[in-house]
């Protein structure tokens, strides 16, 4: 009895390199030294490019606090600006706006120290602008008339109660010397009152105005 034959097997085909571990991969290609790998590049340029365009866009919309908020120093007023704002002229070269209650007097600030020394202490140089409290306002005026040399603008009559509030406020800013040419005019209508109820104050207004006697007369009935 014979035996069959064995069949042949085939071998299998290897294409890969003989240096490969498995049979049917490539082995990877070696670098040479000099050789470096490169990381591919992410160009940002464009993508910063396109977010600040989008910022800007924003930043100009309506109603943006950045857009709206305006320039501190377009808003700070001049020296000019604020000279040019009065509403009363009493100097017409005034370098000096002078505040008093709700009215804005352009006055002259040489005059103003010339006359009074109170005033003196209170204007500076560095600023255009003095705001005063508290003054009768129609005595006031008066003063301010009678340092720049506007004796037309000066009353020829005053109430009583003005009266003594010129007296006051002549004591106060130290400015009596400009007043005194005028207070005769002004006590006459009231010297025969001088001892009436409801002109008290006369006890002060003499005493300003120096009028010894009346002064003396009205503190013995008092």
């Amino acid at each position: 009895m014979s035996l069959p034959r064995p069949r042949r097997v085939a071998r299998p085909v290897y294409t890969g390199s003989c240096d490969s571990s498995e049979g049917n991969e490539p082995a990877p290609k070696r670098l040479k030294s000099t050789e470096v790998k490169k990381e591919p590049e992410i160009k940002m340029e464009s993508a910063m490019g396109d977010q600040d365009a989008t910022s800007s866009a924003s930043n100009d919309q309506p109603g943006n606090p950045t857009t709206e908020r305006a320039d501190p120093v377009a808003q700070t007023p001049t020296r000019d600006d604020i000279l040019s704002n009065y509403d009363v002229q009493i100097c017409e070269r005034g370098d000096l706006i002078l505040k008093h209650d709700s009215t804005r007097y352009l006055v002259s600030a040489q005059v103003l120290r010339l006359a009074s020394p109170i005033l003196r202490k209170i204007i500076n140089d560095d600023s255009p602008e003095v705001i005063l409290f508290h003054q009768p306002t129609s005595a006031f005026v008066t003063v301010l008339y009678l340092a720049h040399f506007k004796f037309d603008k000066v009353p020829k009559v005053l109430t009583f109660q003005e009266l003594v509030e010129t007296a006051y406020i002549g004591h106060h800013f130290q400015v009596l010397p400009l007043l005194r040419p005028f207070v005769p005019n002004w006590i006459m209508p009231y010297s025969r009152v001088l001892l009436k109820v409801g002109f008290e104050e006369w006890l002060y207004t003499s005493w300003v105005f120096g009028m010894k006697r009346e002064f003396i007369e009205l503190a013995e009935k008092l």
